[in-house]
């Protein structure tokens, strides 16, 4: 198969809660909820070409090279 394996990452800032777990169930909860309006960062792992994924755009426009 011609899979590849790639790293996702995404980044919220600014979470408001009483605890480390209540972070993490409000950050799955928006997460489940909105998951189409994030912009997410993906590696591919084999040769480390990284693009930025934003999931809210038209399928023709959703992925960018990322030259960071």
């Amino acid at each position: 198969s011609n899979m590849k394996t790639y790293t996702i990452s995404i980044t919220f800032t600014d979470q408001q809660a009483n605890n480390p777990i209540e972070a993490v169930e409000n950050f799955i909860k928006d997460l489940k909820e909105d998951a189409d309006s994030y912009i997410y960062d993906v590696e591919d792992e084999e040769t480390g070409e990284k693009f930025t994924v934003d999931m809210s755009e038209d399928d023709e426009n959703k992925v960018l090279p990322n030259n960071d």
